[in-house]
């Protein structure tokens, strides 16, 4: 039995004070589909937003929902991964959420815990206490509510707008694109003769077939979240595993000059010339209606 994913943080919902978890695992938001629903919300997309742990730490992003995701009044862009921080406010459809942290959750129930019930006597003479303390102090409670305000306002200024973070995609398609760059510079540094090749089957060898080994890992981590990204996701996979493989038939035509490695490498060019020209169509996002 897997052990259950630690939660450290809490939607706090605004109206009602339910508090859902938010474990370092993905959280879609929606309508209809995925982790927390609000099916009567008209306003929400059928999957409107998620909240998901990237290396920057937690994020959130709009799924290209029909009527938008906004962090602390900042309507974020569809589709682009922002940062998600305690004390953020989120508001999706007629949902209002703030993110709280579970340490904070729980001081509040320790202080509360603590809170010993008065006395008996003490009860029977609250109302005529109240009403004294209503007329001496009514104008600085009122004074003291207003700086309360006024400080609770200060702090939702200071905490810090969301930013645009990497999403896992962003950080493989980076990692692919490096790749990719560094095989056509070792290409051609031994076309101009700056590299033997012997020297070259060692690059490719110890260098770029151990890169390509970490990127094609990475690529099975991650997960794509529209029919646009799977498709692109096996896309890449595939271009990974035939670039693996024209790259060891590189280094061994470097090394052996036998036929059959020759013949190899054809093949493999041939797959990956096949296989980019399909990757061009996935250079820009189709336009997704909800």
């Amino acid at each position: 039995m897997g052990a259950v994913p630690r939660v450290k943080f809490y939607l706090v919902h605004m109206e009602t004070g339910q508090r859902y978890p938010v474990s370092t695992e993905e959280v879609v938001i929606g309508r209809t589909s995925g982790d927390l629903l609000f099916p009567n919300d008209s306003k929400l997309s059928n999957q409107h937003c998620r909240i998901v742990m990237t290396p920057q730490g937690l994020a959130i992003h709009d799924m290209n929902s029909a009527n938008g995701t906004t962090v602390d009044g900042q309507r974020l862009t569809p589709e682009t991964v922002f940062t998600f921080k305690a004390g953020h406010t989120l508001e999706i459809g007629a949902q209002t959420f703030k993110l709280q942290e579970a340490g904070h959750a729980r001081k509040l129930r320790r202080r509360n815990k603590k809170s010993a019930p008065p006395p008996s006597g003490f009860m029977q003479a609250l109302p005529w206490i109240l009403g004294i303390l209503t007329i001496f102090f009514g104008t600085r409670f009122a004074n003291q509510v207003a700086e309360m305000r006024e400080k609770r306002a200060s702090l939702q200024a200071k905490t810090p707008a969301p930013t645009q973070v990497e999403s896992p995609m962003d950080i493989v398609d980076k990692e692919v694109r490096a790749v990719f760059d560094r095989y056509r510079q070792i290409g051609s540094d031994h076309q101009s003769g700056k590299l033997p090749e012997k020297q070259l089957a060692r690059l490719l060898r110890q260098e770029l077939l151990p890169t390509l080994g970490r990127v094609q890992t990475r690529l099975g981590a991650v997960r794509g979240q529209t029919e646009f990204e799977r498709r692109k996701l096996d896309n890449t996979r595939q271009l990974i595993t035939a670039l693996i493989g024209q790259v060891t038939a590189m280094a061994d035509v470097a090394e052996k000059k036998d036929p059959k490695s020759n013949a190899r490498l054809q093949k493999f060019s041939e797959q990956l010339q096949v296989l980019n020209e399909q990757a061009q169509t996935f250079k820009r996002k189709p336009a997704q209606s909800n």
